[in-house]
């Protein structure tokens, strides 16, 4: 029997053409989803079921088709939860099984994406069996790589280096000048997380055969993502089984407070507001800040440990809506009561986190065609310059210089790195294309200046002062800078690399390290530049640059 709801929750019975009968404002509806979803207007599209769904809710063909739309529109989290319903509505519908299959895949989740496919297959009439189902199936089968966990010495880390400086910063009055702070600080966050995670225990609820229940510390979750949100480069698994006890603890943590582990952002808001009437701000503050981190860890080792930068975008994109909806919704409520989530440093944090994750999926997707258009990327930068350059939070004065860092400057400098990564990216395509040199040009001196401006608001003795530097040479090379620009730039790269080594000297993946022998290029640029000036063979204004390749 089907059970329809009330139409007027979204306004839809406000159209005086609209049918009197629900099932056939259903119908009309799902037609003009129908019609959308042919026009490629899937978010139209998606809206319209879901207004079709508010009359029709066990209608598993709505579900089914409002997955269809996310899957269009590379939501895999939201097509699997609708495709998910539909198969409950309806375990016979093949093409339900296949949209979840799809989306199960998108998430990388292969096994399972195996089995629906297989139900899928089950469910199509026998006559209309063949190998094409199976086929697919198997190519869905592949193996995931996921790295190994490197061989660590622990005491030359970056954080163990910052630690043991820090008490000469203060002495020396270096105050936040210094990046030892970052990390340092991140790393006793994301240390005492880990410390916490490491208690928990399975406990038999009777007997030693029976059930058991996780025994352990809360809180673990909170700082550990308190510590990768102040510097990701703090992050590091030195056991093999790191993973295991981070999920045990995320189950834990996520049971104890309820947390949303079903469902899209519409069912945390809703969640939390019928929550909020029945329980009041303790029963919905720890429950919205644990669902709202554990996006956050699971988009941060999706990007970082499976290379997965589309689902790791949109998980960044959930949080960032979940947040900006309670920063409306509860903009009167006290910081106390709605959670220290909601403030404008732990927003910034995680726009800033999904910057890196944008930047990456281009890197790994490039062209005019990718799944993370550039001029998003752009747009998004230049977003997060102006909201800091407009901040009215204030900032704490109970905290060490690296959180003021960490939230306040760093999100900052990696904004203009996007757009020194922007411009960089748009002047290559151009070359492709054939554009005109002017053009070329003038994305290369944005991308240079954008760099410059990167490099400068990272303390000089982080590895991104160093790296953003090489960067804006590269593009300063690539379309022309007068020797001394050039020169002075590569002199800043220079002297700050002594220093930068004392902490960053055996940082694990960094650009800086990856890319060792570019950094050694341009020192030794410097030195032909030099030669070159005391042979009168270059003056200060000689432009150092070749021809762009066409």
């Amino acid at each position: 029997m089907r059970m329809f709801g009330n139409c007027r929750k979204r306004g839809l019975a406000t159209d005086s053409r609209m049918p009197d009968n629900p099932k056939d404002k259903a119908a009309q509806l799902k037609a003009e989803g129908n019609a959308l979803f042919v026009q490629r207007e899937y978010a139209l599209a998606y809206h319209k079921y879901g207004d079709t769904i508010e009359c029709d809710g066990e209608n598993a063909i709505l579900y089914a088709n409002r997955a269809a739309c996310s899957l269009a529109m590379r939501k895999y989290l939201d097509a699997a939860s609708d495709a998910s319903k539909a198969t409950k509505l309806d375990p016979d519908y093949p093409k339900a099984w296949a949209r979840l299959a799809t989306a199960q895949a998108g998430l990388q989740e292969i096994e399972n994406s195996i089995e629906s496919w297989k139900k899928a297959l089950a469910a199509l009439p026998v006559m209309n069996l063949n190998d094409k189902k199976q086929e697919e199936a198997k190519k869905e089968s592949a193996s995931v790589p996921f790295p190994l966990i490197p061989s660590i010495n622990l005491n030359q880390m970056p954080w163990s280096r910052a630690l043991a400086m820090i008490p000469e910063a203060i002495q020396s009055g270096q105050g936040g000048r210094t990046s030892a702070w970052v990390i340092g600080g991140a790393y006793n966050d994301f240390a005492k997380g880990v410390e916490m995670m490491k208690q928990l225990q399975e406990h038999p609820l009777s007997g030693t055969r029976g059930p058991k229940v996780l025994v352990g510390k809360l809180g673990a979750i909170a700082e550990i993502t308190n510590g990768i949100m102040r510097d990701e480069r703090v992050f590091h698994m030195p056991e093999s089984d790191w993973i295991t006890k981070y999920n045990k603890q995320m189950e834990f943590e996520c049971a104890k407070w309820k947390a949303w582990t079903e469902g899209g952002v519409q069912a945390v808001i809703d969640g939390a507001q019928e929550r909020l009437r029945n329980g009041g701000w303790n029963d919905v503050r720890p429950a919205i800040a644990t669902t709202v981190r554990a996006y956050i860890m699971r988009a941060f080792l999706e990007s970082g440990l499976r290379s997965n930068h589309q689902l790791s975008s949109e998980l960044y994109g959930r949080v960032v809506e979940i947040l900006e909806w309670g920063r409306r919704a509860w903009k009167d409520v006290s910081r106390d009561d709605r959670g220290v989530v909601f403030e404008d440093s732990f927003l910034r944090g995680v726009r800033s986190m999904r910057l890196e994750v944008q930047m990456m999926g281009y890197a790994q997707d490039p062209g005019p065609n990718s799944k993370f258009p550039l001029a998003d990327l752009l747009e998004d930068a230049q977003d997060m310059i102006r909201e800091m350059e407009t901040a009215t939070d204030d900032q704490p004065t109970d905290c060490d210089p690296g959180f003021l860092m960490s939230f306040w400057l760093y999100p900052k400098g990696r904004a203009a790195a996007m757009i020194g990564f922007y411009h960089a990216q748009m002047a290559s395509q151009c070359i492709k294309d054939g554009e005109e040199d002017e053009v070329i040009r003038d994305h290369f001196v944005k991308a240079a200046a954008s760099y410059v401006d990167a490099a400068t608001t990272y303390p000089p003795d982080d590895e991104n002062h160093v790296w953003f530097l090489h960067c804006a040479l590269q593009a300063m090379y690539s379309c022309g800078a007068p020797v001394t620009v050039f020169l002075s730039t590569v002199k800043r790269l220079r002297l700050a690399i002594p220093d930068m080594n004392k902490i960053w000297e055996f940082s694990v993946n960094s650009p800086m390290h990856l890319h060792e022998n570019a950094i050694q290029r341009d020192l030794e640029l410097e030195k032909v530049i030099q030669e070159k000036l005391e042979k009168g063979e270059y003056t200060l204004d000689s432009i150092i640059a070749p021809q762009p390749e066409r």
